[in-house]
């Protein structure tokens, strides 16, 4: 199947993917909020925490640049920004699981439709990740 998306495609899917990821973690907070959590999952959301805020930093940078009408490549946010997002799903999921909130059908489908996207958005990854890596090779240093 071919995706016909570029770099502005991936930049402009940043709104919705950090939109899904801040509602996970919502629900962690939740959950929780609602048992005694131990200091590794305390740790472990602030972390998830820290590393959301960060994606969003580059996602507003990004966007401000194409509001600026300047010509984004895409390859630093999205080299940088889909590997961050799967691993923040990663991480929120495994807090949701550690948590002890049960099935909750919301985050269940939050998760699905995310992994499902990332799913979509890797084989693109891997391709840019190759002709970046052969452009460093081919300029001397």
């Amino acid at each position: 199947m071919a995706i016909p998306f570029g770099g502005v495609e991936d930049l402009l899917m940043t709104g919705p993917i950090l939109g899904a990821l801040s509602r996970l973690e919502a629900h962690a907070i939740e959950a929780l909020r609602a048992g005694e959590p131990d200091r590794t999952l305390r740790s472990e959301l602030g972390a998830v925490h820290a590393l959301r805020e960060t994606l969003t930093g580059v996602a507003l940078a990004a966007a401000a640049d194409l509001d600026r009408g300047v010509a984004p490549s895409g390859i630093p946010q999205t080299l940088a920004g889909l590997p961050l997002a799967v691993s923040l799903l990663e991480r929120l999921t495994a807090i949701l699981s550690r948590s002890g909130a049960g099935e909750d059908p919301v985050p269940a489908r939050l998760q699905a439709d995310l992994t499902a996207l990332f799913s979509l958005g890797r084989r693109r990854l891997l391709a840019r990740q190759e002709r970046l890596g052969a452009a460093l090779l081919s300029n001397p240093a």
